[in-house]
């Protein structure tokens, strides 16, 4: 409430002494004014949302932001089932510039929560999202609407939905790693109308639930699709490591695969 009380961007550092601390909050943290968060390190200091009977069970997100938010070395996570996302970026079609959500060296991480919660990592509508140097893991994926979102050099794991969920937007992703994820519906899910382009990017030992391939499902109006210099292995079931589903006889797909490897798929890597 302090930081959104003063005018302009605002940063918010930790002290020392709270090196591997655990700090529980049991309401919402709105960002409504630029803010900076410096943690101490990924996994060194750790932001908790819990439910207790103080708890507005309305509000049911750590972070919302409408503005500019940048998070550097700490790690998120929930441990109720009442959960919706880590963070919630809500921006708005008249935004211009987007805001951004910038995630950095940090970890969002849903590995205590009840294994039939349905958290999100992030949901972000008309935003723009930069992460790098991250894990996002063990939870039910982050999805992006009208968002230009840069995913680089970090890890997208054990998630229990798509790790993407993607639609109207961009999305780059390079230099990661997509791994062990679980979905009916892809590690990456691709909507309508998007521009998608992946690069030196690892995709290991996804699975789906009952259809989409195991590595990515298009099902898609219209979507450009760029990938070079990746691997996709180990998808183990029957569906192949893309799938890809067209709505009309007017839709636009454009594929393109450079310089990739695909080894060890149940079926055919591409359906």
């Amino acid at each position: 409430d302090q930081a959104n009380a003063l005018e302009g961007e605002d940063s918010v550092v930790f002290d020392d002494a709270l090196t591997g601390q655990i700090m529980r909050v049991s309401d919402e943290l709105m960002v409504n004014d630029p803010l900076i968060i410096n943690g101490l390190g990924q996994n060194q200091l750790t932001i908790v949302r819990v439910f207790d009977e103080e708890s507005d069970m309305n509000n049911t997100n750590l972070f919302v932001t409408d503005d500019d938010l940048t998070l550097n070395d700490i790690t998120l996570t929930g441990v109720s089932a009442d959960i919706d996302n880590l963070i919630d970026a809500r921006g708005s079609e008249s935004d211009d510039p987007k805001s951004k959500l910038t995630i950095t060296r940090s970890q969002l991480d849903n590995s205590a929560a009840p294994a039939s919660s349905f958290i999100r990592g992030v949901k972000s509508n008309f935003f723009d999202v930069d992460i790098s140097e991250s894990n996002l893991q063990n939870y039910n994926g982050n999805s992006f609407g009208y968002s230009n979102v840069s995913i680089t050099r970090s890890n997208l794991q054990y998630a229990r939905s798509s790790q993407i969920g993607i639609s109207n937007s961009t999305l780059n992703l390079s230099a990661s790693n997509v791994l062990n994820n679980r979905s009916s519906k892809g590690a990456i899910y691709v909507g309508s109308n998007n521009q998608i382009n992946i690069d030196d990017t690892l995709f290991d030992g996804n699975s789906r639930g009952y259809y989409g391939g195991s590595a990515i499902l298009i099902e898609s109006n219209d979507a450009s699709i760029t990938i070079r210099n990746s691997s996709f292995l180990n998808s183990d079931q029957s569906i192949g490591a893309f799938n890809t589903y067209s709505f009309n006889d007017t839709s636009t797909l454009t594929f393109e695969i450079d310089n990739c490897v695909f080894d060890n798929h149940s079926s055919r890597a591409l359906i």
